[in-house]
């Protein structure tokens, strides 16, 4: 099996050039093990690497309290009147708890809809 192997790691990119005796022998068996299936690895500055930055940030991903904001959305005055506003389309989702959670449904992205004062961070 051949696969390329994407690092922000740049000295990585040299391991299968280097000789065997600058290896300690676990990083030798590690080299030995990846040279089965690829020697292709390529640098990949930080910032580019999505796909690694998303994986070393996953611990800051939290539970999202969908009670919390249905119970947000009950006060808040904007909401009120985005339901009123015909250029948007809402619909409730009604949570295990009988509170409702409004969702944009104007567009393509289902989206939630809650205060930006509210306290919760949210990106899409």
């Amino acid at each position: 099996m051949i696969f390329v192997i994407y690092t922000d790691h740049k000295p990585l990119t040299f391991a299968f050039k280097q000789k065997n005796e600058k290896a300690s022998p676990r990083q030798q068996r590690q080299l030995q093990y990846i040279s089965e299936f690829s020697c292709n690895i390529q640098h990949v500055l930080g910032k580019d690497n999505v796909v690694a930055d998303a994986l070393s940030r996953i611990h800051s991903i939290s539970e999202i309290n969908f009670e919390e904001i249905a119970e947000e959305q009950t006060t808040d005055e904007e909401l009120q009147i985005l339901l009123h506003n015909n250029s948007l389309k809402f619909k409730p989702s009604t949570l295990p708890s009988g509170k409702k959670l409004w969702c944009d449904i104007s567009t393509q992205k289902l989206g939630l809809t809650f205060h930006k004062n509210s306290g919760f961070k949210y990106s899409n």
